[in-house]
């Protein structure tokens, strides 16, 4: 653990995260001991969901830390123990709690982090595709749109008012049985959700112009599926796709819009979006 490396802006954000949990608790000593203490209280924890893939998540990000520049290098005896006991506590997750976390990350979002990690990969990575997939991961997030419905998708001009009084969304065009519909969906409340929608928009015509819808959603798809499987090769709770974005951007709806509402612009009743807008799985809000 004596060797410096940089932290990234994704466990950046984590070890943020972890920093303001960890605040709560009674735990004198340097912040990476606080935040190791407080690793292992939720491992611990019988009543707290926590999924294998997000415990290692929290443990690569507090390791980053550990042998970055921040941390204090008088306590690296007390953190060798602390980060072998999270090892431990993770390799102890039981089958049953790992399946259940696999099948809830499945169903119902992505965390913030692990979205975080999954699209800077992606913009980094040298494929054309790799690049087009994050901007279409954020694009699902601020709409909620079905990753095959892009290809219809028409963006209005930005009207402040229109943002400001949840008018302003993207329409597409939905195959019925029994004929075309157009529909909104979920508004769009600010400039830079705008602008992220926006680039997306232009950058997939851009690629349209080689390839065709099909091509386009197949190879983002399998980027996806593919740095997923490349950052947690050992934990199907992370197999995220294009459509998890979807099921995140009703969670994160759901903190001032009803779920019949939310249910509405993502083209269902409230009775069929059971399995969508949780709100215990939104995203936090930022102040």
């Amino acid at each position: 653990m004596s060797e410096l490396s940089p932290i990234t802006p994704a466990y950046r954000k984590i070890i943020d995260r972890l920093t303001r949990e960890s605040s709560k608790l009674q735990i004198d000593g340097a912040l990476e001991i606080r935040i190791g203490s407080h690793i292992l209280g939720l491992l611990a924890n019988p009543t707290r969901t926590i999924s294998i893939g997000s415990a290692r998540l929290y443990k690569a990000a507090l390791d980053a830390y550990v042998r970055s520049d921040h941390a204090q290098k008088d306590c690296q005896a007390t953190m060798t123990e602390l980060m072998s006991a999270i090892e431990m506590s993770i390799s102890n997750m039981s089958p049953d709690s790992q399946r259940a976390a696999t099948f809830t990350n499945r169903e119902m979002g992505i965390e913030p982090e692990a979205f975080q990690l999954v699209t800077s990969t992606l913009i980094v990575n040298r494929s054309a595709w790799a690049s087009l997939a994050a901007r279409w991961m954020a694009a699902g997030i601020v709409t909620g749109m079905r990753p095959g419905e892009w290809e219809t998708a028409h963006l209005p001009t930005w009207d402040q008012e229109a943002a400001q009084n949840g008018l302003l969304c993207v329409s597409t065009v939905t195959l019925k049985q029994r004929g075309d519909e157009r529909r909104s969906t979920l508004p769009i409340s600010n400039i830079e959700s705008y602008r992220v929608v926006e680039y997306f928009i232009a950058a997939y015509r851009a690629a349209r112009r080689d390839a065709t819808a099909e091509e386009l959603l197949r190879q983002c798809s399998r980027q996806v599926a593919a740095v997923s499987k490349r950052i947690w090769p050992n934990d199907t709770s992370h197999r995220y796709t294009l459509y998890v974005t979807r099921h995140q951007a009703a969670a994160n709806a759901r903190y001032d819009t009803a779920l019949s509402t939310v249910a509405s612009q993502l083209g269902h009743t409230a009775r069929q979006n059971k399995s969508y807008g949780k709100l215990a799985i939104a995203w936090p809000q930022q102040a």
